[in-house]
């Protein structure tokens, strides 16, 4: 085996053999899993195999144009597919017919040139069969791969990029249960589309030939196929409301789990337990009660596309018995046609398959491109063009004011200033607007208006660090780093399949965890010592090298906050915006981590959404807001409390809100 680069223990592609697969080997090992055998994998996967990269496509925000857009997109897998299928099935069709060809000169000539060349025929169509078959295989994976996972991965940019518009309109676990479910559902349907059409053809072929040996037979085939077809047809339509009603109760049901899953600390907390206990077991059985009314029609479906055809044989070959007894065909013909007539259960079963399936791929492909139609809340349609750009000159967040046109609030540069509200969620919106979340309201940097400035100018320039800490999975050190983290290499095939078999096996998370190196940053140290964040790095193996899990659930909703501060801290941007940055801390941590951005910004501006004193005591200017959200006072903490004993309305305002909050934190422990 090849050996790894020292710095690079999972490197793959070229080198899969080598550390990330022996370091895989080693864990199935210690484990007891037995890995499958692999062979060896190509060196350049055809293009329709491989993974995508660049920018997702967009498959529009209409139910109809979605899916064809995805079908369109699949083009090429699907052509690939369906020659090679269509080969397979013509042939699958026509071999009945050869069969009785070969019995018709074996009962004429014996084995003699004629029927040894029938024979020869049969045993080469075979062949052929099955090398489409191949081909047929690779078409397959290739049409579900791309089907599947191009809508999902569509789905999850346009959710990503939508952020707080996404969150707002659509339930998360809705949002799950479109990117892993109705992707899969998209993708089945477009695999089935070569199907589809090789039935047809497949049909076509049949009715020509049996035309050749007898007009009779192939009428009744000609009637009965629509029949039988319409059949099924009608069963489409109630089936696929049965499918909608299942789809949105599973969606619902996945809203629960993944709300449970967030906050299962917080439910533990306070005893919720048997609340959300109920709440799923009274949704599961509404989803139970969708599926089996929908399990109705769908066991009528499978009824219909399998009977039908068996009646339909059964027709043919007694119809044809009497032909061949009354000696108008031959038994080699009648042989081929109930051949052909038995081969026409598949094109039947193809029916049903495609109606189910092509049901339940318009239900999902409605519900993603409803996903796709959520629009981010920041745009660039208001951007300066480049003339304006140079005219306005360059943008100086670290000395300009920040200014929340719709209350008149500004924020002086240089200092460290808070927000104070009645309410903590008003305040939280000014602090929003002015880091740009939505293009609603008007913020200026300056005289210049954000809305006209290119997004990541603005984001480079003013950085919003909220309460709900949001983590990914991944290292510390990479979590922390934020979007300057490096991206990990990509994996290879063997190293893919090896980790997702592992962990099936294990079932337990952390198994595949290694402790690795990663580079010496004295910023990222003294960021998480700002953030007073020492225990999470001994609480982690591996330290800043430790794995966090995904929405950092390994860590307690206190490490969650304070890493995710320290992440703000290192970004070092012109403008920190924080909101509640301590409200999951204890009072002690908050007072060392409120000294040490005082310290470490010091100089910069930054913006504290808070009503603790422990932060007010600290700040430069402290801003007192009304329930609207307009400045009511403005001044230092001492400064306010003095003008409140002379009983200035604002300054009276901002004492009732301090000293409710101090009560509060006597009262209930922090963190």
């Amino acid at each position: 085996m090849a050996k790894s680069s020292p710095t690079s223990p999972w490197n793959s592609g070229s080198t899969e053999a080598s550390g990330a697969t022996q370091f895989l080997e080693e864990r199935a090992d210690e484990a007891g899993i037995k890995l499958p055998p692999l062979g060896k994998t190509p060196k350049r996967w055809p293009k329709m195999l491989q993974a995508p990269k660049g920018p997702p496509l967009f498959y529009g925000t209409t139910q109809k144009g979605f899916l064809l857009a995805v079908m369109k997109a699949c083009r090429g897998p699907i052509i690939v597919q369906t020659i090679a299928l269509s080969v397979g099935t013509v042939i699958g069709a026509l071999l009945p017919a050869i069969m009785g060809s070969s019995i018709d000169s074996a009962i004429d000539f014996g084995l003699s040139g004629p029927t040894w060349g029938w024979l020869a025929l049969f045993v080469g169509l075979i062949l052929v069969m099955s090398l489409g078959d191949g081909f047929n295989q690779m078409g397959e994976i290739a049409a579900f791969l791309n089907g599947c996972f191009g809508p999902a991965r569509t789905v999850a940019h346009r959710i990503s990029r939508a952020g707080r518009a996404a969150k707002q309109d659509k339930p998360a676990g809705d949002v799950v249960t479109g990117i892993i479910d109705d992707s899969d559902k998209v993708g089945a349907a477009v695999l089935f589309v070569a199907e589809v059409v090789s039935s047809i053809l497949a049909i076509t072929v049949v009715t020509f030939v049996m035309y050749q040996m007898s007009p009779l037979l192939a009428t009744v085939v000609v009637i009965g196929l629509p029949i039988a077809l319409i059949s099924i047809a009608l069963l489409v339509k109630p089936m696929q409301k049965k499918f909608s009603v299942v789809r949105e109760e599973s969606g619902k049901l996945t809203t629960i789990s993944t709300d449970a899953v967030m906050g299962l600390r917080v439910l533990r907390g306070v005893g919720g337990e048997d609340y959300y206990n109920a709440r799923y077991k009274e949704q599961s059985h509404r989803v139970r009660d969708a599926g089996i009314a929908a399990a109705r029609n769908q066991a009528a479906l499978n009824i219909t596309r399998t009977s039908v055809p068996q009646l339909f044989i059964a027709v043919i070959t007694g119809l044809g018995a009497f032909l061949t007894f009354e000696g108008v065909i031959s038994v080699g013909e009648l042989v081929a046609f109930a051949g052909m007539t038995a081969y026409l259960s598949t094109p039947f079963s193809v029916a049903g398959q495609a109606a189910y399936l092509g049901t339940r791929a318009w239900i999902g492909s409605g519900k993603l491109a409803d996903f796709s139609a959520v629009e981010p809340p920041t745009t660039e349609e208001l951007l300066e063009n480049e003339e304006e750009l140079e005219a306005g000159g360059a943008i100086d967040f670290a000395s300009a004011p920040l200014t929340d046109m719709a209350t008149g609030v500004s924020i002086k540069p240089g200092l460290l200033t808070a927000l104070v509200a009645p309410l903590p969620a008003v305040s939280s919106q000014v602090a929003q607007r002015l880091a740009r979340v939505n293009d609603e309201f008007e913020v200026r940097i300056g005289d210049r208006d954000v809305r006209r400035l290119p997004l990541a100018t603005v984001r480079e320039g003013i950085l919003l660090s909220e309460d709900d800490a949001q983590l990914f999975r991944g290292t510390l050190h990479s979590g922390l780093r934020g979007n300057t983290a490096e991206f990990p290499p990509p994996r290879g095939v063997t190293e893919l399949v090896y980790r997702e078999h592992i962990e099936e096996a294990a079932r337990e998370e952390g198994t595949l965890f290694r402790p690795d190196r990663v580079p010496d940053d004295e910023r990222l140290a003294k960021s998480m010592a700002v953030a007073d964040a020492g225990d999470v790095l001994d609480s982690l193996p591996g330290g800043m090298a430790g794995w966090l899990t995904e929405r950092g659930r390994n860590l307690s909703g206190g490490q969650r906050q304070r890493v995710a501060l320290a992440r703000a801290i290192y970004a070092d941007a012109p403008i920190l915006v924080a909101v509640e940055p301590t409200s999951a801390v204890d009072s002690h941590t908050e007072e060392r981590i409120s000294r040490a951005i005082r310290e470490e910004r010091e100089g910069r501006t930054t913006v504290v959404v808070t009503a603790s004193p422990l932060w007010l005591e600290k700040c430069d200017e402290v801003i007192v807001l009304d329930e609207d959200g307009t400045e009511q006072a403005r001044g230092t903490h001492q400064d306010l409390k003095a003008r409140a004993e002379s009983g200035e309305p604002g300054a009276l305002a901002y004492a009732a809100i301090v000293d409710r909050e101090a009560g509060e934190g006597n009262e209930t422990p922090r963190g």
